[in-house]
């Protein structure tokens, strides 16, 4: 059928949208929500994701990036609005009662890690949000 990519799936319309947002959503429709997005920096990731209506937990360790995020909030629907939620914490020591079917590190996350063991706590987090059957990417 045209318009399908290699694997017989309708791409998304994203357009105008970054490639790596497209590859973010796409993911999400695949696995599916709610998703967890570790280093979630200035909230690009999390609100294009809560605008496709995924409900979305975004963690940043930088007061100031969450800062950032936020202040999108006030230029999204109530409906968007709803669906994010954004935490300034450090991501290794993040522990949420929820699961999530799908966990995100965006943006180099897992590469800015600065050591061994912080890359172990990191994935620990992960290990611990991460729904049964889950996917982490």
């Amino acid at each position: 059928m045209a318009g399908n990519d290699a694997r017989g799936r309708t791409p998304l319309s994203l357009v105008g949208q970054e490639p790596d947002l497209v590859f973010y959503t796409r993911q999400a429709t695949e696995h599916g929500g709610p998703v967890l997005v570790l280093g979630a920096a200035n909230g690009r990731v999390p609100w294009a994701l809560a605008g496709h209506g995924f409900s979305t937990v975004g963690v940043d360790p930088s007061e100031a990036m969450i800062r950032s995020a936020e202040e999108r909030r006030a230029s999204e629907s109530p409906d968007v609005s709803a669906r994010t939620r954004l935490m300034a914490m450090d991501p290794r020591a993040l522990r949420l009662p929820e699961q999530f079917a799908l966990v995100l590190a965006p943006q180099h996350a897992l590469g800015l890690m600065p050591g061994r063991d912080d890359l172990e706590a990191f994935l620990a987090t992960v290990r611990h949000h991460l729904a049964p059957g889950g996917t982490f990417i």
